[in-house]
């Protein structure tokens, strides 16, 4: 009855885990992207303002900034990705993709 309990406890914590995971995710992406362009921006700004060229310096890091938080992104949400566990099916939808399996063999 214990390792019962402790086996529903511990797939409770999962399941709550999970269910934190990707709004972790969004906000560390959020907040990474915010720094990169605000990063860019300031200091596209303070590097036109010592060489004196307008826009230029300022235009140039926040175009660049775009394709490096893409990047990020992806290789954040590939890492939270490769480190969540597969989804375990019910009994019903391991039934179904068993005899799906079974049907395509007999054809």
């Amino acid at each position: 009855m214990k390792q019962n309990n402790d086996s529903a406890n511990l797939n409770q914590a999962m399941k709550a885990m999970l269910n934190v995971t990707p709004i972790a995710l969004g906000a560390q992406i959020g907040c990474i992207t915010l720094v990169i362009v605000l990063g860019a921006l300031f200091g596209g700004l303070l590097i036109d303002k010592f060489l004196d060229t307008k826009p230029i310096f300022t235009i140039i890091l926040l175009l660049a900034s775009a394709p490096l938080s893409l990047y990020l992104t992806f290789y954040l949400a590939m890492r939270v990705v490769k480190s969540m566990p597969p989804p375990q099916m019910g009994q019903s939808a391991a039934k179904k993709v068993q005899d799906e399996e079974e049907e395509e063999l007999s054809d």
